[in-house]
Protein backbone atom coordinates (compact mmCIF):
# COMPACT_ATOMS: atom_id res chain seq x y z
CA UNK A 1 0.00 0.00 0.00
CA UNK A 2 1.24 3.33 -0.91
CA UNK A 3 1.58 6.08 1.78
CA UNK A 4 -1.41 8.88 1.90
CA UNK A 5 -4.07 6.45 0.39
CA UNK A 6 -2.29 7.18 -2.72
CA UNK A 7 -2.62 3.89 -5.03
CA UNK A 8 0.54 2.00 -5.47
CA UNK A 9 0.66 2.74 -9.16
CA UNK A 10 4.73 3.55 -9.69
CA UNK A 11 4.20 6.26 -11.79
CA UNK A 12 5.45 9.57 -10.46
CA UNK A 13 4.56 13.40 -11.79
CA UNK A 14 7.38 15.82 -13.23
CA UNK A 15 7.49 18.92 -14.44
CA UNK A 16 9.64 20.47 -17.42
CA UNK A 17 10.78 23.24 -18.55
CA UNK A 18 7.96 25.09 -19.10
CA UNK A 19 6.06 24.36 -15.87
CA UNK A 20 3.71 21.79 -17.78
CA UNK A 21 3.04 18.44 -16.19
CA UNK A 22 3.30 15.33 -17.14
CA UNK A 23 3.45 11.93 -15.71
CA UNK A 24 6.67 9.67 -16.29
CA UNK A 25 5.39 5.70 -16.41
CA UNK A 26 9.16 4.42 -16.55
CA UNK A 27 10.19 3.89 -13.07
CA UNK A 28 13.73 2.56 -14.26
CA UNK A 29 14.31 6.76 -15.72
CA UNK A 30 15.76 9.12 -13.74
CA UNK A 31 13.54 12.43 -13.23
CA UNK A 32 16.25 14.43 -15.52
CA UNK A 33 16.33 11.32 -17.90
CA UNK A 34 12.87 11.75 -18.53
CA UNK A 35 12.82 15.75 -19.37
CA UNK A 36 15.61 15.41 -21.79
CA UNK A 37 13.94 12.74 -23.67
CA UNK A 38 10.70 14.83 -23.48
CA UNK A 39 12.59 17.76 -24.63
CA UNK A 40 14.03 15.91 -27.55
CA UNK A 41 10.81 14.77 -28.73
CA UNK A 42 9.14 18.36 -28.77
CA UNK A 43 12.16 19.55 -30.84
CA UNK A 44 11.38 16.14 -33.33
CA UNK A 45 8.05 17.48 -33.39
CA UNK A 46 8.64 21.14 -34.23
CA UNK A 47 11.46 20.00 -36.91
CA UNK A 48 8.78 17.61 -38.64
CA UNK A 49 6.09 20.71 -38.42
CA UNK A 50 8.71 22.58 -39.73
CA UNK A 51 9.56 20.63 -42.93
CA UNK A 52 5.89 20.10 -43.48
CA UNK A 53 5.47 23.43 -43.52
CA UNK A 54 7.93 23.67 -46.56
CA UNK A 55 6.33 21.54 -47.68
CA UNK A 56 3.00 23.01 -48.03
CA UNK A 57 4.86 25.64 -49.62
CA UNK A 58 6.32 24.14 -51.81
CA UNK A 59 3.14 22.67 -52.86
CA UNK A 60 1.32 25.59 -53.30
CA UNK A 61 4.97 27.35 -55.32
CA UNK A 62 4.53 24.22 -58.20
CA UNK A 63 0.74 25.02 -58.40
CA UNK A 64 1.06 28.82 -58.58
CA UNK A 65 3.78 27.95 -61.59
CA UNK A 66 1.20 25.35 -63.01
CA UNK A 67 -1.39 27.85 -63.43
CA UNK A 68 1.23 30.61 -64.56
CA UNK A 69 2.71 27.46 -67.52
CA UNK A 70 -1.36 26.55 -68.58
CA UNK A 71 -2.23 30.41 -69.18
CA UNK A 72 1.13 30.78 -71.14
CA UNK A 73 -0.12 28.09 -73.20
CA UNK A 74 -3.10 29.04 -73.88
CA UNK A 75 -2.18 32.50 -74.45
CA UNK A 76 0.85 30.69 -76.72
CA UNK A 77 -2.51 28.84 -78.45
CA UNK A 78 -4.43 31.58 -78.83
CA UNK A 79 -1.80 33.52 -80.55
CA UNK A 80 -0.43 30.59 -82.78
CA UNK A 81 -4.86 30.52 -83.90
CA UNK A 82 -5.04 34.17 -84.65
CA UNK A 83 -1.90 34.33 -86.45
CA UNK A 84 -3.07 31.10 -88.91
CA UNK A 85 -6.38 33.18 -88.90
CA UNK A 86 -4.75 36.17 -89.97
CA UNK A 87 -2.63 34.03 -92.62
CA UNK A 88 -5.42 32.44 -93.94
CA UNK A 89 -7.63 35.58 -94.34
CA UNK A 90 -4.91 37.10 -95.78
CA UNK A 91 -4.27 34.36 -98.39
CA UNK A 92 -8.10 33.97 -98.85
CA UNK A 93 -9.35 37.04 -98.57
CA UNK A 94 -7.13 39.93 -99.34
CA UNK A 95 -8.18 43.06 -100.44
CA UNK A 96 -9.20 43.26 -103.83
CA UNK A 97 -12.24 41.20 -102.76
CA UNK A 98 -12.97 44.25 -100.40
CA UNK A 99 -12.74 46.78 -102.97
CA UNK A 100 -14.48 45.30 -105.55
CA UNK A 101 -16.98 47.82 -107.44
CA UNK A 102 -18.85 45.20 -108.56
CA UNK A 103 -20.26 41.95 -107.44
CA UNK A 104 -17.73 41.55 -104.40
CA UNK A 105 -19.53 41.67 -100.95
CA UNK A 106 -17.46 43.78 -97.99
CA UNK A 107 -15.82 41.16 -95.22
CA UNK A 108 -17.93 42.33 -92.53
CA UNK A 109 -21.60 42.05 -90.88
CA UNK A 110 -21.39 45.12 -89.18
CA UNK A 111 -24.74 46.59 -88.35
CA UNK A 112 -26.12 49.49 -87.01
CA UNK A 113 -26.36 48.96 -82.76
CA UNK A 114 -29.40 51.05 -82.64
CA UNK A 115 -31.63 53.48 -84.53
CA UNK A 116 -29.23 55.92 -83.03
CA UNK A 117 -26.21 55.10 -82.55
CA UNK A 118 -22.25 56.35 -80.89
CA UNK A 119 -20.90 58.61 -82.41
CA UNK A 120 -17.99 57.31 -82.05
CA UNK A 121 -19.10 53.79 -83.94
CA UNK A 122 -17.68 52.60 -86.83
CA UNK A 123 -19.21 52.68 -90.00
CA UNK A 124 -21.21 49.45 -90.68
CA UNK A 125 -21.11 47.44 -94.27
CA UNK A 126 -23.42 49.47 -96.26
CA UNK A 127 -21.64 52.43 -95.43
CA UNK A 128 -18.69 50.95 -96.06
CA UNK A 129 -19.93 49.85 -99.07
CA UNK A 130 -21.38 53.38 -99.96
CA UNK A 131 -18.68 54.71 -99.37
CA UNK A 132 -16.20 52.33 -101.77
CA UNK A 133 -19.03 52.24 -104.89
CA UNK A 134 -18.70 56.69 -104.56
CA UNK A 135 -15.31 56.65 -104.85
CA UNK A 136 -14.72 54.14 -107.58
CA UNK A 137 -17.18 56.10 -109.66
CA UNK A 138 -15.08 59.05 -109.63
CA UNK A 139 -13.18 59.08 -112.86
CA UNK A 140 -11.33 61.49 -111.91
CA UNK A 141 -9.84 59.47 -109.10
CA UNK A 142 -8.78 56.73 -111.73
CA UNK A 143 -8.98 53.83 -108.42
CA UNK A 144 -7.83 50.45 -109.87
CA UNK A 145 -9.12 46.99 -107.91
CA UNK A 146 -6.27 45.72 -105.40
CA UNK A 147 -5.77 42.53 -107.53
CA UNK A 148 -5.19 44.34 -110.75
CA UNK A 149 -3.15 47.34 -109.05
CA UNK A 150 0.91 47.88 -109.10
CA UNK A 151 3.01 50.35 -106.53
CA UNK A 152 2.23 53.03 -109.73
CA UNK A 153 -1.64 52.90 -109.38
CA UNK A 154 -4.46 54.75 -107.79
CA UNK A 155 -5.84 52.57 -105.30
CA UNK A 156 -7.93 52.68 -101.95
CA UNK A 157 -6.11 51.60 -99.01
CA UNK A 158 -8.51 52.40 -95.80
CA UNK A 159 -11.58 53.59 -94.56
CA UNK A 160 -13.37 54.54 -91.51
CA UNK A 161 -15.51 56.95 -89.76
CA UNK A 162 -14.87 60.88 -89.34
CA UNK A 163 -15.90 61.98 -86.21
CA UNK A 164 -17.30 65.10 -85.85
CA UNK A 165 -16.32 68.24 -84.02
CA UNK A 166 -18.04 68.35 -80.58
CA UNK A 167 -20.02 71.46 -81.91
CA UNK A 168 -21.51 69.70 -84.43
CA UNK A 169 -21.93 66.21 -83.02
CA UNK A 170 -25.91 67.04 -82.89
CA UNK A 171 -26.04 67.91 -86.67
CA UNK A 172 -23.43 64.78 -87.35
CA UNK A 173 -26.04 61.70 -85.78
CA UNK A 174 -28.90 63.72 -87.64
CA UNK A 175 -27.15 63.90 -91.29
CA UNK A 176 -25.16 60.42 -90.76
CA UNK A 177 -21.56 62.11 -90.61
CA UNK A 178 -19.10 61.19 -93.16
CA UNK A 179 -16.28 58.83 -93.37
CA UNK A 180 -12.86 59.31 -94.05
CA UNK A 181 -10.97 57.46 -96.54
CA UNK A 182 -7.14 57.14 -97.57
CA UNK A 183 -6.51 56.68 -101.20
CA UNK A 184 -2.62 56.02 -102.56
CA UNK A 185 -2.64 57.66 -106.00
CA UNK A 186 0.31 56.04 -107.41
CA UNK A 187 -0.65 56.28 -111.12
CA UNK A 188 0.68 59.68 -111.37
CA UNK A 189 4.01 61.75 -112.40
CA UNK A 190 4.10 62.61 -108.93
CA UNK A 191 2.80 60.22 -106.63
CA UNK A 192 1.31 61.38 -103.29
CA UNK A 193 -1.27 59.68 -100.43
CA UNK A 194 -4.36 61.73 -100.30
CA UNK A 195 -6.73 61.85 -97.02
CA UNK A 196 -10.57 62.45 -98.52
CA UNK A 197 -13.55 63.13 -96.33
CA UNK A 198 -16.52 61.37 -98.11
CA UNK A 199 -20.27 62.12 -97.43
CA UNK A 200 -22.94 62.53 -96.13
CA UNK A 201 -23.75 59.43 -95.06
CA UNK A 202 -25.65 56.79 -95.99
CA UNK A 203 -25.69 58.36 -99.50
CA UNK A 204 -22.46 60.08 -100.27
CA UNK A 205 -22.36 62.46 -103.27
CA UNK A 206 -19.24 64.54 -102.80
CA UNK A 207 -15.45 64.54 -101.14
CA UNK A 208 -13.15 66.99 -100.09
CA UNK A 209 -9.04 66.08 -99.46
CA UNK A 210 -8.49 66.59 -95.82
CA UNK A 211 -4.91 66.83 -96.20
CA UNK A 212 -1.78 65.19 -98.68
CA UNK A 213 0.77 63.06 -96.91
CA UNK A 214 4.75 62.84 -98.76
CA UNK A 215 4.30 59.48 -100.98
CA UNK A 216 7.55 57.65 -99.44
CA UNK A 217 6.13 57.74 -95.82
CA UNK A 218 3.25 55.82 -96.42
CA UNK A 219 2.30 52.57 -94.81
CA UNK A 220 3.18 49.62 -97.22
CA UNK A 221 0.25 47.84 -99.40
CA UNK A 222 0.15 44.43 -100.88
CA UNK A 223 1.56 45.59 -103.66
CA UNK A 224 4.43 47.10 -102.77
CA UNK A 225 5.22 43.89 -100.91
CA UNK A 226 4.96 41.91 -103.71
CA UNK A 227 6.91 44.01 -105.56
CA UNK A 228 10.22 43.93 -102.54
CA UNK A 229 9.47 40.53 -102.49
CA UNK A 230 10.54 40.11 -106.10
CA UNK A 231 13.77 41.91 -105.48
CA UNK A 232 14.28 39.19 -102.23
CA UNK A 233 13.60 36.56 -104.35
CA UNK A 234 16.13 37.72 -106.82
CA UNK A 235 19.07 37.85 -104.40
CA UNK A 236 18.35 34.79 -102.47
CA UNK A 237 18.41 32.78 -105.96
CA UNK A 238 22.28 34.42 -106.10
CA UNK A 239 22.81 33.43 -102.73
CA UNK A 240 21.21 29.97 -103.05
CA UNK A 241 24.56 27.90 -102.36
CA UNK A 242 25.72 30.10 -99.79
CA UNK A 243 22.20 29.80 -97.57
CA UNK A 244 21.93 26.02 -98.20
CA UNK A 245 25.42 25.40 -96.70
CA UNK A 246 25.75 28.49 -94.13
CA UNK A 247 21.51 28.39 -92.91
CA UNK A 248 21.81 24.37 -92.82
CA UNK A 249 19.79 23.35 -95.50
CA UNK A 250 17.09 26.89 -94.91
CA UNK A 251 16.48 29.12 -97.87
CA UNK A 252 14.20 31.78 -99.29
CA UNK A 253 13.96 31.25 -102.94
CA UNK A 254 13.00 27.60 -103.98
CA UNK A 255 12.47 26.00 -100.63
CA UNK A 256 11.69 22.75 -99.40
CA UNK A 257 9.19 22.82 -96.69
CA UNK A 258 9.73 22.92 -93.91
CA UNK A 259 13.49 23.83 -94.01
CA UNK A 260 12.07 27.31 -95.30
CA UNK A 261 12.94 30.94 -94.60
CA UNK A 262 10.62 34.05 -94.29
CA UNK A 263 11.52 37.77 -94.29
CA UNK A 264 10.00 40.71 -91.75
CA UNK A 265 10.74 44.35 -92.53
CA UNK A 266 11.26 47.47 -90.03
CA UNK A 267 10.42 50.85 -89.75
CA UNK A 268 11.68 53.63 -89.85
CA UNK A 269 11.77 53.61 -93.51
CA UNK A 270 14.23 56.72 -94.02
CA UNK A 271 14.55 59.75 -92.21
CA UNK A 272 13.74 62.05 -95.15
CA UNK A 273 10.90 62.60 -97.53
CA UNK A 274 13.03 62.03 -100.38
CA UNK A 275 14.34 58.72 -99.45
CA UNK A 276 12.42 55.11 -98.83
CA UNK A 277 14.54 52.18 -97.60
CA UNK A 278 13.40 49.35 -95.67
CA UNK A 279 15.90 46.62 -93.65
CA UNK A 280 14.34 43.31 -93.76
CA UNK A 281 15.86 40.23 -91.95
CA UNK A 282 15.37 36.55 -92.45
CA UNK A 283 13.91 34.27 -90.42
CA UNK A 284 13.19 30.06 -90.13
CA UNK A 285 9.80 29.40 -90.88
CA UNK A 286 8.82 27.86 -87.37
CA UNK A 287 6.96 28.26 -84.61
CA UNK A 288 7.95 31.12 -82.94
CA UNK A 289 10.08 32.36 -85.91
CA UNK A 290 10.14 35.90 -84.68
CA UNK A 291 12.83 34.19 -81.68
CA UNK A 292 14.41 32.28 -84.54
CA UNK A 293 16.57 34.90 -86.73
CA UNK A 294 19.24 33.63 -88.73
CA UNK A 295 21.66 36.60 -88.83
CA UNK A 296 21.07 37.82 -92.05
CA UNK A 297 20.22 41.43 -93.11
CA UNK A 298 19.18 43.11 -96.48
CA UNK A 299 18.73 46.52 -97.13
CA UNK A 300 16.06 47.54 -99.90
CA UNK A 301 15.78 50.88 -101.36
CA UNK A 302 12.18 51.80 -103.18
CA UNK A 303 11.22 55.07 -103.18
CA UNK A 304 8.84 56.52 -105.85
CA UNK A 305 6.39 54.33 -107.96
CA UNK A 306 9.08 52.25 -110.44
CA UNK A 307 9.56 48.71 -109.02
CA UNK A 308 12.26 48.48 -111.74
CA UNK A 309 14.64 51.22 -109.88
CA UNK A 310 14.32 49.83 -106.31
CA UNK A 311 17.61 47.99 -105.24
CA UNK A 312 19.37 45.58 -102.42
CA UNK A 313 22.05 48.12 -101.50
CA UNK A 314 23.32 46.70 -98.67
CA UNK A 315 23.74 42.69 -97.03
CA UNK A 316 24.54 42.15 -93.32
CA UNK A 317 25.94 39.02 -92.52
CA UNK A 318 28.35 38.04 -89.74
CA UNK A 319 29.26 41.33 -88.54
CA UNK A 320 29.92 42.37 -92.34
CA UNK A 321 28.25 44.38 -94.75
CA UNK A 322 28.88 43.52 -97.95
CA UNK A 323 27.13 45.72 -101.40
CA UNK A 324 25.57 43.42 -103.20
CA UNK A 325 25.35 39.69 -103.58
CA UNK A 326 28.33 39.50 -105.78
CA UNK A 327 30.46 40.47 -102.58
CA UNK A 328 28.84 38.20 -100.57
CA UNK A 329 29.12 35.41 -102.84
CA UNK A 330 32.99 36.26 -103.50
CA UNK A 331 33.80 36.28 -99.37
CA UNK A 332 31.97 33.20 -99.07
CA UNK A 333 33.87 31.18 -101.60
CA UNK A 334 37.50 32.61 -100.05
CA UNK A 335 38.15 30.12 -97.95
CA UNK A 336 40.80 32.82 -96.00
CA UNK A 337 37.43 34.47 -95.05
CA UNK A 338 35.81 31.83 -93.07
CA UNK A 339 32.40 32.78 -93.98
CA UNK A 340 32.40 29.19 -96.03
CA UNK A 341 33.21 27.06 -92.29
CA UNK A 342 30.25 28.80 -90.91
CA UNK A 343 26.73 26.94 -89.99
CA UNK A 344 23.74 27.98 -88.16
CA UNK A 345 22.27 24.62 -87.20
CA UNK A 346 18.90 24.09 -86.45
CA UNK A 347 17.44 24.57 -83.07
CA UNK A 348 16.29 22.16 -80.72
CA UNK A 349 12.30 21.10 -81.35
Amino acid sequence: MAKDGHSDDRSETASNSDGLKHTRQDPELSEAEYINRYRRARRQLWVWRIVSYLLIAAVVALAVALGVIIKQKHTLEHDNVEFHNATSYAEHNTCPDFLDPGQATLQTNRKPSSDQPNIFEELHTAELAAVRDYLFSQADLNLTRSDEASVASNVLYMMELLPPPKAAALAYLDSGGQARAVLYLGYQEQPRVVEVTVGQLPNPTNYTILREIPWNTRPPNAAEYASMDQLVQQATADLEQFMAATFNGFRYYDCQFPRCLLWSDSTPRGVTNDSRQTWIWFMRLAEGFYLQPIGLEMLISHPGNDPSTWAITQIFYNGQVYQNTTQLNTAFADTTSGLNRQQVMSPLP
